[in-house]
């Protein structure tokens, strides 16, 4: 694997084998064969997405969807600070997406996007954590998860229901 001053060991319980010459990509341990099935509240959710995330890569820890980067070798039971690509969590038949899926995201990759300028005094009201009127940019039949952009670069997400944008950017990265 590719990186500065990163480690990888492979160990085993057991006899020390002297046969050495084995690939590492080769091995057994390292290849990922499951045909995993993607989570209907994830399968909706990414209708709206233009690509499609590949199941055998995703990781589910509780409620939270992690997408793994594809040459990663099969690490269960390691544990790790930050694992892939937090997607949302699945939470009683519904997907949250998270705001790192909202950071890795470009404009044109989802369908329902909410592009403000950047002298639209929502943004500000956006960036404090509150609601927000989009009437005047959206029908008010219009409801579900909304990528909230500005100038074309994300900034978080938002659920629209009734004209009315509900605020889901992080608390701790709200301003004051």
């Amino acid at each position: 694997m590719k990186g500065e001053g990163h480690f990888l060991a492979l160990l085993g319980k057991g006899e020390i084998k002297a046969n050495t010459s084995k690939k590492i990509d080769k091995d057994p341990v390292f290849e990922r064969k499951t045909k995993k099935k993607l989570p209907q509240e994830l399968g909706q959710f990414f209708q709206d997405v233009s690509w499609k995330p590949d199941a055998d890569r995703l990781e589910i820890h509780g409620e939270k969807v992690y997408y793994m980067p594809g040459s990663l070798p099969d690490v269960r039971g390691i544990r790790f600070l930050r694992t892939g690509l937090l997607l949302g969590e699945l939470k009683k038949n519904r997907f949250e997406p998270s705001q790192a899926l909202a950071m890795y995201l470009k404009k044109e990759e989802y369908k329902r996007v909410i592009d403000l300028k950047a002298e639209d005094d929502r943004i500000r009201r956006y960036l404090k954590g509150e609601t927000l009127e989009v009437s005047d940019i959206l029908a008010a039949a219009s409801t579900g998860w909304y990528l909230v952009c500005v100038d074309g670069y994300p900034l978080g997400w938002g659920k629209l229901a009734g004209g009315i944008l509900k605020n889901k950017y992080l608390p701790g990265w709200r301003l004051c």
